[in-house]
């Protein structure tokens, strides 16, 4: 698979991971009968989940393109990669205010001390996730790519 390719399913994977753990942290249920529409809570958790899914396919192109050494250095630098740049974000968006408009990210995943659950409830098992993955993809790679000893 070409790095591209790798990237691409980092992502997708990410994404479904990611929004399985924010239902698992931050049911449904909780957040639907608040006083802001379904649609812009709906549109929240997409939005939560495509940054977890994004930060993972930019780490994972940089670890498979920029790192030479074998495929658990990548991997564990993808992980660590990964969970700084979302620890970087949920700062951003908790302590430091920001939020993305109209949504309700800061509202719903880093509001008071929220943000540290994103970080080790959601962010830490979906570096984990995408840490396994790179590390597959850095290995196939590698299969396919050597030469054959014939």
């Amino acid at each position: 698979m070409k790095t591209h390719s790798c990237t691409v399913l980092s992502g997708v994977v990410t994404f479904a991971v990611a929004s399985l753990l924010l239902q698992i942290e931050y049911p449904w249920s909780t957040y639907a009968a608040f006083h802001f529409s379904k649609w812009v809570t709906l549109f929240s958790y997409l939005a939560a989940a495509l940054i977890v899914a994004a930060a993972a396919a930019a780490v994972t192109a940089l670890c498979l393109s920029l790192i030479r050494g074998s495929f658990v250095l990548k991997g564990v630098m993808c992980c660590m990669g990964m969970f700084v740049s979302l620890a970087v974000i949920s700062v951003l968006l908790g302590p430091g205010g920001y939020d993305v408009p109209g949504t309700r990210l800061n509202g719903i995943f880093f509001s008071e001390f929220e943000f540290l659950n994103f970080m080790f409830m959601v962010a830490a098992p979906a570096s984990v996730a995408a840490a396994v993955l790179c590390s597959w993809l850095a290995h196939r790679q590698a299969k396919i790519t050597a030469p054959s000893s014939n």
